[in-house]
């Protein structure tokens, strides 16, 4: 805990990664804090805080909360499942370098497209078949740029024929599947519907 280790990518530049604590049993490095060179000359990015922001702000939903935070959410978790270890996995998007301002304002440049490129995101919710025999899944779909707003093309989604499927995804010659855990991060069924969010670059 604590030893800040470095690493250079040519997307995003130096950065480095500090675990800050660790988990229940003592068994597995958490908290982390992501810091990048460019970004505010290594500003500090509480990475699991921001996690945790997003959860509460999923739970004031769920509970017909009032005034729920409504984002942007730059990190979730990819994996946090006790029972399926200790390894945990986070997925955090920032902007690549040239795309932004060396800041973490929401607000990106918009490109001469009319959107904001760098991460973009879409949100899924899949509905169960009521009759798995005829009907077909359900979906309701948010794609958004950068900066939370539209983008110029539609997203392709496709299904296999059982609940377990993944679902695959096209996007202006892009293509994955929700079983992709470096793009994807998926919930269980609940009340007949799970959810996901999916990240892909949108230059």
């Amino acid at each position: 805990v604590g030893g800040r280790q470095y690493f250079s990518d040519p997307r995003v530049g130096d950065f480095s990664i500090t675990f800050t604590g660790k988990d229940t049993a003592g068994e597995g490095l958490t908290k982390p804090i992501l810091q990048l060179k460019y970004i505010e000359d290594w500003k500090e990015i509480p990475v699991e805080d921001l996690v945790y922001d997003r959860v509460d702000a999923k739970d004031c939903e769920d509970h017909l909360g009032s005034n729920c935070p409504d984002g942007p959410w730059v990190s979730h978790f990819l994996q946090y499942d006790h029972s399926k270890g200790c390894k945990r996995q986070w997925q955090c998007g920032v902007p690549k370098i040239g795309k932004g301002d060396a800041s973490l304002d929401s607000q990106r440049p918009v490109n001469e497209k009319g959107y904001a490129p760098g991460w973009c995101g879409v949100h899924v919710k899949q509905y169960q078949k009521p009759k798995p025999s005829k009907d077909q899944y359900a979906f309701e779909v948010t794609i958004n740029d950068a900066n939370e707003g539209k983008l110029p093309y539609k997203v392709d989604i496709y299904t296999g024929a059982i609940d377990t499927d993944p679902v695959r995804f096209a996007y202006a010659g892009q293509t994955w599947d929700s079983n992709n855990q470096s793009r994807c991060s998926v919930e269980a069924y609940d009340n007949n519907v799970r959810q996901m969010d999916c990240g892909f670059t949108c230059d």
